[in-house]
């Protein structure tokens, strides 16, 4: 199994670096000098904050012609906006109790569900496929949750014991969020709302990552999670609500982001740019670490049918605006070639 596998010889997972207080070792610190943010030892505050723009859930469902309007702004200029009222809080607060509980568990517990070497699924840290490649300060677990027929449910753990049920139930209001913001992104563009649906087949793809990031001694030297765009067609974060790490890029600066309590965080992937032909926007970001405080947030990256051909809708190719993008019938290799790299997908996928 793959737990014990990992338990007979393995390298120290970033939390248990964080508690026993080491320095940080050379494999977690950036190589790129460019893409550090160097300044003073409180990184985050060599940044501005820049409020992202609120979506009203419950204004948009009733097809609010504002609110509607506020979406497509959202999709085109910014990448990513948080959702508000949106009717989920008593589950948002279910699986953050669950997931802090797994990460507070024995390291031979949480072990139980760990990933194998060049596996995504499961419990542990950052793969390495680079040599050049600093690894993420970051311990996760990463899980496929849809279709239910390509789950690996031995890796979804059972202690703590509501923690596959409340999973269940996240995943599935969650999503119903995530399909209904689709349907009105297609709205905003005078389209039918399946449209874009209809193109990610019967049986969409996603994945729940739930990131716990340790303090870091030296937060300036690493990133909780490099530089980059989601090769999702959206993904749904629900971010810590009290310590701050977030940031994004726009207009050639990057900002940090306030936490919004109650609030998901939306953030647009490079297959809704592509499906889009570029009129939406998939955002840049990035995770920094934090001194003295643990941060935890969780990603439902929700994707097309595995296998499905993604490509600009016909609908949106015009003489004003030619095609912009090649289709592709599976994107996973280049988009974590470039997540690896900390560049975009969509620099490949450019015609």
């Amino acid at each position: 199994m793959a737990g014990a596998a990992n338990q007979i010889s393995r390298k120290k997972h970033v939390q248990e670096l964080s508690m026993e207080g080491v320095e940080v070792p050379d494999q977690y610190i950036s190589k790129d000098p460019t893409a550090l943010i160097r300044g003073p030892e409180d990184v985050k505050e060599s940044l501005p904050f820049m409020d992202l723009p609120v979506i009203d859930f419950t204004r948009l469902i009733t097809s609010h012609e504002e609110e509607v309007g506020k979406l497509r702004e959202a999709f085109s200029s910014w990448g990513c906006f948080h959702i508000i009222n949106h009717g989920i809080e008593s589950i948002m607060d279910e699986i953050r109790k669950d997931a802090k509980e797994f990460f507070q568990l024995p390291m031979e517990e949480k072990l139980k569900y760990g990933k194998e070497p060049n596996d995504l699924e499961g419990y542990g840290n950052d793969n390495v496929a680079l040599e050049t490649q600093a690894r993420d300060w970051i311990d996760r677990i990463f899980l496929t949750v849809t279709p239910q027929d390509q789950r690996r449910m031995h890796l979804w753990p059972k202690n703590p014991h509501s923690f596959r049920k409340t999973l269940q139930d996240y995943t599935e209001k969650a999503t119903n969020i995530i399909e209904i913001l689709i349907k009105f992104a297609a709205k905003s563009l005078d389209l039918p709302e399946n449209i874009f649906l209809s193109k990610c087949g019967e049986k969409p793809l996603s994945h729940c990552r739930i990131n716990f990031y340790p303090p870091c001694p030296k937060p300036e030297l690493v990133f909780g999670l490099k530089p980059h765009t989601d090769g999702s067609v959206i993904t749904l974060v629900l971010p810590d609500e009290e310590v701050e790490g977030f940031q994004f890029h726009k207009d050639g600066q990057w900002y940090r982001v306030r936490p919004l309590q109650g609030a998901f965080e939306v953030n647009l992937g490079d297959q809704f740019q592509v499906l889009s032909n570029g009129i939406f926007k998939s955002v840049f970001h990035r995770v920094v670490a934090n001194k003295e405080k643990e941060r935890m947030s969780i990603a439902l990256f929700w994707n097309p049918e595995k296998g499905k051909g993604i490509g600009p809708l016909e609908e949106l190719i015009n003489e004003n605006r030619p095609r912009l993008y090649n289709k592709v019938e599976d994107n996973s290799d280049i988009t974590y070639g470039a997540y690896q790299k900390g560049t975009s997908a969509l620099d490949v996928l450019r015609l």
